[in-house]
Order: structure tokens, then sequence, then C-alpha cells
């Protein structure tokens, strides 16, 4: 089957972004960008030598994990693309009415869905063949309202099928657009929205919403009813561990919140999560006045 393949594929991929993201942080190559903020660096650098025998170990432990990845994203692109193309023919009803709107639909959800596990495949492909550096991004204005809008709609069979409520709050005033990675946001508002319903129980909700401040901050947000974490957790979580009392059927790779945090700060944003156990937690990426392109 392809799918459960993809699915695999798709952790694969956001273990290795995670990790390039941070070791980068960490060394700095991120600071080239224009725009966005530097690391934090309080700690004391280490020495050459130190720094030599930590890069050399850490390439050797990761090199075949590397080369697993690339043979993987190299064979998934084939039929990936097939998927592409034939639930384009049926979402354009190229060789006639499909019948049922939800059917439209739905091959809607598989062409995007598909479109952006390509877009992650060719930018972590893209990052392999480079000796240095950040992935490649896009940045363009965007409608935020549009990329909820498109996220919600790929989401909501998941969330039908965990008997949890998935909605969008569109906000009453003109949004306006956001300077930003296409591929990697829409990833990022994926990861928090999958997140929340997988902490959610039957019978809960879970609200994506977008809000702007005038001459200020325009805002992601999404917040669920579930089961919430305390202050500690949530710094576990940001560290790619999964907190204690957190664990849920079906595991996971425990990448979710650091690559989010990694690619937020890619996209010249931030993450701010706010939670209390029993309650919920909402989670939010924040752009600066600076990448908000007002229309």
């Amino acid at each position: 089957m392809l799918w459960p393949q993809t699915s695999r594929l798709a952790g694969l991929l956001a273990a290795e972004a995670a990790e390039d993201w941070l070791q980068m942080s960490d060394s700095g190559e991120n600071d080239k960008d224009e725009g966005l903020p530097a690391p934090d660096r309080t700690s004391r650098p280490p020495s050459e030598p130190e720094a030599d025998k930590d890069a050399g170990a850490t390439a050797a432990r990761m090199s075949p994990k590397r080369t697993y990845i690339q043979k993987m994203a190299h064979e998934l692109k084939t039929p990936i693309s097939a998927i592409v193309a034939a639930s384009e023919v049926m979402r354009d009803e190229q060789l006639g009415p499909i019948g049922d709107e939800r059917y439209r639909r739905y091959a809607a959800d598989i062409h995007d869905s598909a479109k952006l596990m390509l877009a992650i495949i060719d930018r972590m492909m893209l990052q392999r063949s480079r000796e240095s550096g950040p992935p490649a991004m896009n940045f363009t204005e965007n409608d935020p309202v549009e990329l909820l809008h498109g996220t919600i709609s790929t989401l909501l069979p998941l969330a039908e099928s965990s008997g949890v409520r998935l909605k969008l709050v569109t906000p009453s005033q003109p949004m306006p657009k956001v300077i930003a990675d296409a591929s990697s946001l829409k990833q990022i508002l994926i990861n928090l929205i999958t997140n929340a319903l997988k902490f959610t129980a039957r019978g809960g909700h879970v609200v994506a919403t977008t809000s702007y401040v005038l001459d200020g901050p325009l805002t992601f947000e999404v917040r669920d009813t579930g089961r919430g974490m305390t202050e500690v957790q949530i710094e576990e979580a940001l560290k790619g561990q999964v907190p204690k009392g957190q664990q849920r059927d079906g595991g996971g790779l425990g990448v979710g919140l650091p690559l989010v945090t990694a690619l937020a700060q890619a996209n010249g944003a931030r993450l701010d999560i706010k939670s209390v156990p029993e309650q919920g937690t909402a989670a939010s990426i924040i752009f600066p006045k600076e990448r908000v392109v007002l229309v």
C-alpha cells in the first residue's frame, strides 16, 4: 500500500528536517538569512577539536539513515506524482462529471496533500545535495484564511474518524497577506492540528483561526479541549521528548514541536504554547509586522 509508506516517509522527513534546522540554529548557519531572528547563544561554544569530534560522530551516526531516506524519497516521487496527476483529472472532472460533490472535494484534498508531500521530498533532497546551508525557501505573499481552509479540508476525514469536531473560525475583518514559504507553513499547520486531534478525546473540539493586530503581528492559532500540559511537559515536548502521561496509541517520532519551532523560525515567526492540564492547549504561530502585507 502506498499511503502507509508515504506516511512513514513523512515522519522520517520530519525527523530529518527537525534535526537539520536545530543543528543549523546551533551552528549559526541561519544567521545569514535576512530578517530572521538570531539564535540565543549564552552557553560557551565548544573548542575546535571538540566541535570536529562531535560533527564527525554525528555525521557517522546519521549517514545510513539519510541514505535510506534519500532512496525512499527517490522511489516514492514517481507514484506520488502519479497520484497528483490522477487526482487532478478527477478534481477537474476532465473525463466527465464525477457525481457527488463530496468526491470532487476529496479528490482536491488528495491532490493538495500529494503535492505537499512532493514539495517536502524535493526540499529535503535538495538539501541533501548541498554541502551546507538551510533548505531552500520560496517566500511569497499568502492568504492566511485560504491556507487554513485548505489545511482544515485535508484533515477533516482524520478528525471525523477520531470523533473530534474540527472547526475553522474566520475573522470578521479582511486579513492581510503573510510573507512565508507556503509549503512549510502548511506543514506547520498540519503538525499543530494533527497534534491537537491526537490529544483530544472523542467528543472534544479543535478550533483553528487567524487574527491580525493593526500595525502588529499576524497570528495562526490552534486550540483544543484536550488533556493539556504542565509547563514541564511543554518544555519536554519542545525538546522532542514525549511528555510523561502524554503517550498515545500509534506512537510518533517525537519531533513535531521541534520541527514546528524550526520551520517557524525559518519563516521569521515564532511558536507560542499556552496550556492548562485537563482543559486544553492553544498553540500559536506569530508573524511580526515585518512579515505582514496589507491589501
